[in-house]
């Protein structure tokens, strides 16, 4: 988001936000991921259930760029900022820029779903978000509007995973975990292992593992990672299996 000239709400919050933190806290660690994506993501999951539904897919904000993240950098991220003992900000970005209509492409090519696709012109996008986005299922809010009227990409001389030791992951290799249409949460066959704190949720990689002995297989993952999370109580959950109590090995 644009901190100097926020346009929208949403992005007007982030930066009090974050003013009201550095003014609270000037050593404080901020991060600013772009999209980030995982088995149970609420953007790119969104889109691959309209590529699944619809014959063609409308798209808003064709050409706004985005710079999707894996959750698990983002994860590594909070780990090694936290260690790293130094305040600062952080713009997380993955190795690869996209627009709306190109990351919508993908999904339909990852998903297996080939589709037709119609970019949206901004003024009709524009009637659309005035006229329904109060709506409690609209399509899009007109916040959202202006939020597409900026990309959401990392800038040049800004921070980002590299300032962290970490190397992003690209979205073609986080499909290698599983076939591709399996990627999204659609694919009820494949389970998650999610660890959860007060200060950040990490994914593992998806298994395939049937439901009565997917803990078990979640906490032999886990244990097996060095230098993550030894899991001491782990209940199943047909979502994904998530750690009560852990420590940090």
């Amino acid at each position: 988001w644009d901190v100097v000239n926020p346009t929208s709400v949403y992005a007007r919050s982030k930066a009090a936000g974050e003013a009201a933190v550095l003014k609270a806290f000037p050593k404080a660690i901020i991060l600013r991921p772009s999209i980030i994506f995982g088995r149970e993501d609420a953007f790119i999951n969104r889109f691959a259930g309209l590529i699944r539904l619809l014959p063609l897919v409308p798209v808003i904000g064709a050409t706004t760029k985005f710079q999707p993240v894996f959750v698990g950098d983002v994860a590594k991220a909070v780990v090694a900022a936290l260690q790293s003992g130094r305040g600062g900000v952080f713009t997380l970005g993955g190795p690869r820029v996209l627009s709306m209509l190109e990351l919508n492409e993908w999904i339909a090519k990852a998903t297996a779903r080939p589709k037709f696709f119609l970019p949206v012109p901004d003024f009709a996008a524009k009637i659309l978000a005035v006229a329904t986005g109060w709506l409690p299922a609209a399509p899009i809010t007109h916040d959202q509007f202006l939020m597409l009227g900026r990309d959401n990409v990392v800038a040049p001389a800004e921070d980002g995973l590299a300032a962290l030791g970490i190397t992003p992951t690209p979205m073609e290799a986080a499909s290698k975990a599983a076939p591709a249409h399996q990627i999204f949460r659609s694919a009820r066959s494949m389970k998650g292992c999610t660890v959860a704190s007060g200060l950040a949720t990490v994914s593992t990689p998806m298994m395939r593992a049937p439901s009565f002995t997917g803990a078990a297989t979640c906490m032999t993952e886990l244990r097996s990672s060095p230098g993550t999370v030894r899991v001491a109580r782990a209940p199943y959950s047909p979502r994904s299996v998530r750690a009560t109590s852990f420590q940090r090995e």
